[in-house]
């Protein structure tokens, strides 16, 4: 009972707040769609130069060709965004220059990546995936065209700290040069690579590190 009171709070918030300062508006990000990658947002006015932002990024891709092998990058991001903007305009409609703070979380359905090696200046592919989560920070700048009543653009780039922790997998069977297999595939890795082992064997391994992100949001506003 006390989630429902929660929800029906946060959406008369919301409801207020747009008939106040401006619509609700549901976005698409174009770039991402042309590699098949689904991310979509809603931005809701909470005044004259504030705004909340949810984003969902969903990655259904089982298979990509990288590194001469078919890799998953199968992945959920959801990310919230309080964006400012710089600068106030009447009536409500947000736009212009805007700066954000984010945070979020991350799922690694099935995720396969290079790593660095030690001379921080090359990585490589190695014969693994991952599944796991993590948690998501950063910060973002962008502008925003409104188009008439209801259509916006919205182009913004940014950087997001990612803190994960996750169990690696062997990607592929894998043979040595006389014929033997050394790897079987989907087996989990309990010595996976780090820079200190533990006493005992551990899957669980863990990484940080910064990614960008990008977007040209096409927007509809609809409340």
């Amino acid at each position: 009972m006390g989630n429902i009171r929660i929800i029906i709070a946060v959406l008369m918030v919301s409801f207020c707040s747009t008939a106040s300062y401006g619509q609700t508006e549901l976005k698409i990000n174009g770039a991402y769609a042309l590699v098949g990658v689904i991310n979509p947002s809603v931005e809701i006015p909470l005044s004259q130069r504030i705004s909340y932002n949810a984003e969902v990024l969903y990655s259904p891709w089982q298979s990509v060709k990288l590194g001469g092998h078919s890799r998953p990058e199968h992945f959920l991001q959801i990310i919230n965004t309080a964006r400012f903007y710089f600068k106030k305009h009447e009536g409500g409609a947000l736009r212009g220059w805007w700066g954000g703070v984010d945070i979020g979380a991350l799922l690694m359905i099935k995720v396969s990546r290079p790593y660095i090696l030690n001379d921080g200046k090359i990585f490589r592919w190695n014969n693994s995936y991952q599944r796991g989560m993590g948690i998501l920070s950063g910060v973002s700048i962008g502008y925003k065209w409104n188009f008439g009543k209801r259509i916006t653009l919205d182009v913004f780039a940014g950087g997001t700290f990612v803190t994960g922790w996750y169990n690696a997998y062997t990607l592929y069977d894998e043979f040595d040069s006389e014929g033997n297999q050394i790897a079987w595939k989907d087996k989990i890795e309990m010595n996976p690579q780090r820079p200190n082992q533990p006493e005992h064997p551990d899957p669980w391994n863990g990484s940080s590190h910064w990614i960008p992100r990008f977007g040209v949001m096409v927007g509809y506003k609809f409340l």
